[in-house]
Order: C-alpha cells, then sequence, then structure tokens
C-alpha cells in the first residue's frame, strides 16, 4: 500500500514537473514573438517617420547644412537630430530594435552625421558638462559600422571622407514630402500626355 502510495506521489510530482516545464516553454515563446512583433512594429514607425515625415526630413537637410558650413558654430538641428539616433541607440542596446533593422535603415546617415559632428565639434559641443550624452548614439554607430565590417570583409565598417561628403550634400538638398510629390505628379503628367 505504501509502495502505491509513493509510486503516486512521485507519478504526480513529475507530471507537476512537466507541466511547469511545458508552461515555462510556452511562455519564453509567447515572450520572443510578442517581442519580435513589437520590434518589428518600432522599426517600421521609426523607418517611415525618419524618411517620409517633412519634420525629419527638414531637419536632416538642416543638420547638414550646419555641418557642411564651415563658419557655422551652431548646430540646433544636429542637436536634435543628434537626439533621434542617441533614441535610435537605446532602443538597440536594449534589445527592442533588432541591430540589423536598426543597420539597414540608419548605418549610412549615423555615421556620416557622427564622423563629421566629431570633425565639425557639434559633439564635443553637445557632451560639454554632460559627458555622458549620446553615449547611445555612439553606441549605434559603432554597432552598426561592426556589422558592415562583418558583412564586408576585409572592410572596416567606416564611410570614407568622400562618402560623407557626399551623403550631406545629398541630405542638405533633400526635399519635403510636397515637393516629391509634386514631381511625382508632373511626370504621371508627363507620361499620360505622351500616351
Amino acid at each position: 500500500m505504501d509502495f502505491l502510495r509513493n509510486w503516486a506521489a512521485v507519478v504526480t510530482a513529475f507530471a507537476a514537473l512537466g507541466s511547469a516545464i511545458i508552461g515555462i516553454i510556452v511562455a519564453t515563446i509567447t515572450y520572443r514573438q510578442v517581442r519580435r512583433t513589437t520590434g518589428a512594429g518600432t522599426y517600421f514607425q521609426l523607418e517611415e517617420r525618419f524618411y517620409h515625415t517633412d519634420l525629419m526630413r527638414g531637419l536632416r537637410r538642416r543638420a547638414a547644412i550646419e555641418l557642411l558650413s564651415p563658419a557655422n558654430a551652431v548646430f540646433n538641428a544636429y542637436d536634435d537630430l543628434g537626439d533621434f539616433f542617441d533614441f535610435i541607440g537605446t532602443l538597440v542596446k536594449s534589445g527592442v530594435l533588432d541591430e540589423k533593422m536598426a543597420g539597414s535603415s540608419y548605418y549610412r546617415r549615423a555615421t556620416a552625421f557622427w564622423h563629421m559632428g566629431l570633425k565639425r565639434g557639434a559633439i564635443a559641443k553637445a557632451r560639454k558638462g554632460k559627458p555622458t550624452r549620446w553615449d547611445d548614439f555612439e553606441y549605434l554607430v559603432n554597432t552598426v559600422e561592426r556589422l558592415v565590417a562583418r558583412k564586408d570583409k576585409g572592410s572596416k565598417g567606416k564611410l570614407t571622407d568622400d562618402q560623407i561628403n557626399i551623403l550631406l550634400e545629398q541630405e542638405r538638398n533633400l526635399p519635403t514630402m510636397d515637393e516629391l510629390q509634386k514631381e511625382l505628379w508632373k511626370s504621371e503628367v508627363e507620361v499620360a500626355s505622351q500616351a
């Protein structure tokens, strides 16, 4: 009789342990799925905002103008853009945004703005009295440069000075979304008139 009671207790204990293990596995899978979905949603919202809103396009344009103007010592737009890239770096560091996603969308611009900001003294000025300011912006740049270096063997993942200057010139001449829409409409009218 005692043997059966002990055997029943052992079976019950193993069943409870098995249920707990299954519960942990299900919770882990669910957590990972939610995190991936949240990360992808965050990624698409940020990318839409960065590339397709007049606010960010104007900010990028003004920041490029500030960096490319040799006599300029005021970096207001660059300061705001640096905060945006710092936020992206925070998301990457915390795992909310995947490194590869961030690299795919922000590598060229984040690294170009970072390195030109270093060269022009905008980063030193922003960090004056706040030495840890933009640590996550720097983290983002280091992370995406490392990704590119791994992907392109023999590369250090860094843009050349010429590449940085070309990109910032493009940013300086960035049209607004309204201007892009007008160009699209104009080309559609031209195509329709030729048909």
